[in-house]
């Protein structure tokens, strides 16, 4: 059976444009969401965001755990 790091963030907050601010943050330097969805790939895992505005937002990450917590094998050379 496959192990799975599962993390949840969310607040009730303003929301905001998940699309606009994806799209936008991939023309500027990596911070933020485009950080936490670079590294969270890097890992082998995946990432999802749902926000309504004036309802707050939804952080979903799911990161594949390897032997003793490892985030991925580590290879033989």
């Amino acid at each position: 059976k496959s192990r799975k790091l599962h993390i949840l963030i969310k607040d009730d907050g303003n929301g905001f444009d998940v699309g606009k601010v994806l799209s936008q943050g991939r023309r500027n330097e990596k911070f933020g969401l485009i950080g936490m969805e670079d590294e969270v790939e890097l890992l082998g895992g995946r990432i999802a965001v749902e926000s309504v505005k004036k309802q707050g937002t939804k952080i979903k990450v799911r990161i594949p755990l390897g032997e003793y917590g490892q985030s991925r094998p580590e290879e033989n050379n």
